[in-house]
């Protein structure tokens, strides 16, 4: 094939550029094993997909893989959804000697270190694990679809102050650079 084949809803979309401390600009949005379902109000042509919004496929080989593994750490049945939420990345629930677990699409694709403490952490609420967790949804946060679309910059200047230039010079005043230490 000559050129790479394109669709018009793979672009990243609008929302906030990162939950975490460091800012990943040209990171992804969304994870190998998964695929965000395009709005079809936005679409050239129209395309049928299930009603419902925001929707993911999710790469059922990796979730099959995950739920293999919390199962055999579990001993027990695992039932495993994906999710594409904003707020709540992992959340768990037994119900009838099943635990039912719901985890963001961040974790189909984690390193095997994370999906080992998320495997910790979701069978046996290790605190340790969590540590480890908490700081890959830190680090990745950026996946995290924005909740509402951002459809300008933020304005800093008001009419008396500029809040942006009144924060970098409380924050230079509070942490000098480290090169002046």
């Amino acid at each position: 094939m000559a050129g790479q084949l394109a669709y018009p809803f793979a672009l990243a979309p609008l929302g906030r550029v990162s939950r975490a401390k460091t800012i990943h600009a040209l990171a992804p949005r969304l994870s190998h094993a998964a695929v965000r379902v395009p709005d079809p109000r936005h679409l050239a042509q129209p395309m049928l997909f299930p009603t419902g919004q925001p929707q993911i496929f999710v790469h059922e080989g990796a979730r099959q893989a995950l739920e293999r593994r919390l199962s055999q750490a579990h001993h027990r049945l695992v039932l495993l959804s994906v999710t594409d939420n904003t707020r709540h990345m992992i959340s768990r629930m037994r119900r009838d000697g099943v635990l039912q677990v719901r985890l963001h699409h961040m974790f189909l694709d984690a390193p095997a270190l994370v999906q080992d403490a998320l495997v910790r952490y979701v069978v046996d609420g290790e605190r340790a694990a969590s540590v480890i967790v908490g700081k890959y949804i830190e680090d990745n946060g950026f996946r995290i679809r924005a909740s509402q679309p951002v459809s300008m910059p933020l304005l800093t200047q008001g009419e008396t102050h500029d809040l942006l230039a009144i924060h970098r010079k409380v924050t230079r005043a509070i942490s000098p650079a480290p090169w002046t230490r």
